[in-house]
């Protein structure tokens, strides 16, 4: 279930994790993430059918070891290979967010947008710049804002990469194209 705000987004996945995302008065971002969010393989069935829907296309299965983890058939008749990346790229974080801490973070639009470039970075020395990057960012609903994005803009103008990165939120109206 999802709840959006204008100040605040939250999920909750299936497997009992839960996120939510707010904007703080003096403009940070508070986010709180709880009981075992899934990431990363298990959660790529969810993070590829909002892209889909996102893009209005149909997810057909890829291979894995062929760099696809998924393939997007468009209204177009085009067949895009999907790579997915979870966000944050940060071992740490991860590593909380997969024991069922709960995590709690103030984070600056700057911070966000590191965050996002690091997470493309991590994934640009492995996958194929032919492929469409999908950053997991499906608990981090507000780092689709306008404030978030122009501050990634700004901080990285020339990232280079692939041939679309789409920062894939909680739902689809939270999930914009970055390049």
């Amino acid at each position: 279930m999802i709840a959006n705000q204008k100040d605040a987004v939250g999920l909750n996945d299936f497997n009992g994790g839960r996120s939510v995302t707010s904007r703080r008065e003096d403009g940070r971002i508070h986010v709180s993430l709880s009981n075992r969010l899934l990431r990363g393989t298990p959660n790529e069935p969810s993070v590829l059918q909002v892209l889909a829907q996102r893009l209005e296309g149909q997810i057909g299965c890829g291979v894995d070891q062929d760099g696809q983890d998924g393939l997007l058939h468009t209204p177009s008749g085009d067949v895009l290979t999907i790579q997915l990346v979870t966000l944050p790229a940060d071992p740490v974080i991860n590593r909380r967010i997969g024991v069922g801490e709960t995590i709690e973070l103030d984070l600056t639009d700057g911070d966000a947008a590191r965050w996002i470039a690091s997470s493309i970075e991590h994934k640009r020395a492995v996958a194929s710049p032919d492929v469409i990057l999908a950053l997991d960012a499906r608990p981090f609903g507000l780092f689709a804002d306008g404030a978030v994005i122009a501050a990634f803009h700004a901080a990285y103008p020339d990232l280079p990469g692939f041939n679309q990165i789409w920062l894939v939120g909680p739902e689809a109206p939270r999930t914009v194209r970055l390049r």
